[in-house]
């Protein structure tokens, strides 16, 4: 499943690749900050309730390439508090990673966008720290077999254009396809991969490319000059025919109106 999932992917980024291209393309860099809810799906079943998940936080950076209409490329760097609460021992487990997306970013809209974030992930666990650690002892409150970590992340959210710059809010979820704890068919577990989910508030400053505000600037002037000369143009027909109706005849040689009826009487 995970490997048809990427390959999936693949395909697809491949795909819009041969979409329209913007010229030039824009490109953003910002930071971002959020809270998590997070859980571990352990194989055979440790005790956890999604309504009391284990919370951290996260921040990172973030750098935003768009080179084509609708779609583009976004990579970050992240530290994000994972981790686990168990029910009925209250035991809770902070896992510290290091994680850097490389997301498809499909955007819509014009200064108020709706957008999603796709792609894959890899991460490390530079840090980890058990807390209420029980009398009894237990597989999971060992060390941790596997701290290199990948998986897949993808994201919904919404941002607003402004002089001041780009204001987005994003909800993610996150999917680990690493087991935290050996494996093998002698281990304890057979499953234990983290997953979460993550709200997320950023700010990205737009360093190439047009500008949001100059190119709104440019289409409210285009349509100005449109109206402008559409009114000419009507207002120059409506003169025409008015003359018509009342005899009268533009004649460009002598620059001057000249009765209809008159001019048919002397050109018969």
């Amino acid at each position: 499943m995970k490997y048809r999932l990427t390959y999936i992917l693949l395909l697809l980024s491949t795909f819009l690749a041969a979409q329209q291209r913007i010229t030039p393309p824009k490109m953003f860099v910002g930071g971002q900050i959020g809270v998590m809810a997070s859980m571990v799906n352990f194989t055979p079943k440790v005790e956890q309730t999604a309504l009391n998940p284990f919370l951290g936080a996260n921040a990172g950076a973030m750098f935003r390439y768009v080179g084509h209409h609708f779609w583009g490329l976004q990579v970050e760097l992240n530290w994000l508090q994972k981790g686990w609460k168990e029910k009925e021992t209250g035991y809770t487990r902070e896992l510290n990673y290091l994680e850097v997306p490389l997301l498809t970013h499909f955007y819509f809209g014009k200064q108020v966008n709706g957008f999603i974030n796709a792609g894959p992930q890899i991460g490390y666990c530079i840090y980890d720290k058990g807390r209420h650690l029980p009398d009894e002892s237990a597989e999971q409150y060992m060390s941790l077999d596997h701290r290199f970590d990948w998986g897949i992340a993808a994201g919904l959210g919404m941002y607003v254009n402004s002089v001041a710059g780009v204001w987005q809010i994003e909800a993610r979820f996150n999917y680990s396809f690493q087991n935290i704890f050996a494996d093998h068919k002698s281990d304890y577990f057979s499953s234990s991969v983290p997953y979460n989910l993550s709200l997320n508030f950023s700010y990205l400053w737009q360093v190439k490319g047009e500008r949001w505000q100059k190119k709104a600037k440019k289409t409210a002037i285009h349509k100005e000059t449109k109206t402008a000369e559409e009114k000419t143009s009507k207002k120059k027909h409506h003169n025409e025919s008015t003359e018509v109706k009342s005899g009268l005849l533009y004649d460009p040689a002598t620059s001057q109106n000249t009765n209809i009826k008159e001019n048919e009487k002397t050109h018969p």
